[in-house]
């Protein structure tokens, strides 16, 4: 079997595009990030990695002049089974890869704590916070969240969930300063001036 006899049934020929390689190894890095962040559930992360592996598997297809037929279903699944004849992978790998897809991603997440008994369990985060730092959930616009991952990517890594939470100390810090220099220019507009006779009157006695 090789990716030309696939031509038509699952995949097409295409010029191998570097912006579209760039982009998918930029969302598969992001993915890869986040897979990384404990406070994330493990399906989550392992939901991110999983990701991760199709978006580099369709970059060995591109590079090999070929993407998958998108009209076809399954169409990532054809991403991951193509990677013995795309980057040699071994077919026992693959099988694992292939094993994974969808439902059994929450299985695969769950198996480590099937035997555990959670009867005695609190409700309450696994992984206790830094001193100074709360959980929460909040929704912030997509070109946000697209700036602040654009940030991370041309420094060449970090968290972009960090970059927000420096940004709005920042602002907490100069917003602090702009209202210390607004209250003293508001006291020295209150405080009484001395006329022009008074401040006469104070010159000749000295």
């Amino acid at each position: 079997m090789t990716l030309k006899n696939l031509l038509g049934i699952s995949l097409d020929a295409v010029a191998a595009d570097k912006l579209s390689v760039g982009m998918l190894i930029a969302a598969a890095e992001r993915n890869i990030a986040d897979a990384q962040l404990q406070g994330l559930s493990s399906e989550n992360r392992f939901d991110a990695a999983y990701k991760a592996i199709m978006q580099m598997a369709m970059v060995a297809l591109n590079a090999n002049g070929y993407r998958t037929l998108k009209s076809k279903p399954g169409h990532h699944q054809t991403a991951i089974q193509t990677l013995p004849l795309t980057v040699a992978l071994p077919q026992p790998k693959v099988i694992v890869l292939d094993a994974l897809k969808g439902s059994s991603m929450k299985k695969v997440a769950a198996e480590p704590y099937r035997d555990i008994d959670f009867s005695k369990a609190k409700r309450g985060a696994v992984i206790p916070l830094e001193p100074g730092k709360t959980k929460i959930s909040i929704r912030l616009d997509a070109v946000v969240i697209e700036y602040f991952r654009r940030q991370v990517e041309q420094a060449g890594g970090g968290n972009y969930q960090t970059l927000i939470n420096d940004a709005l100390v920042a602002f907490i810090g100069q917003t602090a300063v702009l209202d210390a220099v607004r209250q003293v220019v508001r006291e020295e507009l209150r405080a009484p001036k001395a006329s022009p006779r008074q401040s006469k009157a104070k010159t000749v006695a000295a």
